[in-house]
């Protein structure tokens, strides 16, 4: 990097922020100027090109915001709340205040830039003053310094970059077919088991199976630095995992409060998302002191007919799952109701015969999770390679 000058960013574009016409004036709305948002573009490091939005607003939303008429090739960058998503402007276009964009003048290439912005993301991302709802501010991103070879050069690492590109993200796409292709065969053991256990012992349903159901809080009670872990269903990942470390904390007055309605969950619980995303499954198999939100359900198996790990795996069945998913309702938010819930229907054998149920899935599932394992690690290798290029190419070490 040291045999090219570094320039900021606010010397070699011209830096324009973006707005957002008054939504209570519907003249302001509708048109045909494509009116971006972060949400309009793909996740955190994917270039896009940019050529449509969900939402567009008139000439006269337009004239009446701050927002600004952009030139075909301009490089816009969220940096506010998502820093770091980035697209190229294949049309004109305006945004709002959630991105700082670059209009691209003859000292430097958009595409190089585009690079750039996607190899110091997370140098730029360290500018924002906030830990909460993060934002790095249009002045401090015009004094950011990339390295800045001459546009020959600069031409020259976006073709290799490309080239290098298109081989690993062909490589990532066949890995990431093979990962879902193994994860369906994994759904399809499961519904397997849950279509022969069905014919064999028949249903019941889950009202009839377990001693509780019930859900968590049904107002979000304020979050506090230290305190009581807070569990909502973003803070339980796809493979059944409970974070009681990164997930809010409430006061122990809140604890307390909660606890009386029955929010906290028991060792041997199994918890199931029901509202938003619904379909996520947890075995609690700890004890402390927490509690959870109503997006939780918690269901409390009967013990002496019911096992939480057999309960668990037939949650998770692709059957239960869809079935779960069609019994959505709601307008703003999707979620499934408890009354529904007590009435879903899993096969019921006895303790025995569901023991023998959980050993089978497990040695079916076994070398399937393997081979996720195996492809996933190679897919984070290819997806480092990436970044090790990108920081190769600034070095000037691809030239």
């Amino acid at each position: 990097m040291g045999k090219w000058e570094k320039k900021e960013l606010g010397e070699i574009t011209n830096v324009v922020g973006g707005g957002t016409p008054k939504t209570a004036i519907p003249e302001y709305w509708n048109g045909d100027i494509i009116w971006l948002s972060p949400v309009d573009l793909p996740p955190i490091g994917v270039i896009s090109k940019v050529n449509n939005s969900a939402k567009k607003i008139t000439q006269l939303g337009l004239d009446k915001s701050s927002a600004k008429l952009l030139p075909k090739g301009t490089v816009v960058y969220s940096s506010r709340a998502s820093i770091g998503k980035i697209g190229i402007t294949e049309n004109e276009i305006c945004t709002n205040q959630g991105f700082t964009n670059f209009i691209c003048e003859d000292k430097v290439y958009n595409y190089f830039l585009a690079y750039a912005l996607k190899n110091f993301n997370k140098k730029i991302e360290e500018l924002s003053n906030s830990t909460t709802f993060k934002e790095v501010s249009k002045s401090a991103i015009k004094k950011f310094k990339i390295p800045l070879p001459p546009l020959n050069t600069q031409k020259q690492i976006v073709s290799k970059l490309d080239a290098l590109f298109a081989r690993i993200d062909k490589s990532i796409g066949l890995l990431e077919g093979n990962i879902q292709h193994t994860k369906d065969l994994m759904a399809s053991v499961l519904d397997g088991e849950f279509g022969k256990l069905g014919e064999k012992f028949g249903k019941k349903a889950l009202n009839d199976i377990c001693v509780k159901i019930t859900d968590g809080s049904h107002h979000s009670p304020k979050a506090i630095e230290k305190g009581y872990p807070y569990v909502t269903v973003k803070d339980i990942n796809n493979k059944g995992e409970i974070d009681l470390i990164n997930c809010k904390k409430i006061s122990e007055m809140d604890y307390a409060e909660l606890l009386k309605t029955g929010c906290q969950p028991q060792k041997g619980d199994v918890l199931l998302s029901k509202d938003g995303t619904v379909g996520k499954v947890a075995i609690v198999d700890f004890e402390k002191d927490w509690v959870v939100l109503s997006s939780l359900a918690i269901i409390r198996p009967n013990v002496d007919i019911l096992k939480s790990e057999y309960l668990s795996l037939m949650l998770q069945t692709p059957i239960f799952q869809k079935t779960a998913i069609g019994l959505k309702t709601g307008a703003a938010i999707k979620r499934i109701v408890l009354r529904t819930i007590k009435t879903m229907e899993i096969p019921a054998p006895n303790l025995k015969e569901q023991e023998k149920a959980i050993v089978k899935i497990h040695d079916l599932r076994k070398p399937l999770n393997n081979l996720i394992t195996q492809q996933s690690e190679k897919l984070k290798h290819l997806q480092s390679l990436k970044s090790s290029l990108l920081d190769m190419a600034f070095k000037g070490d691809l030239v």
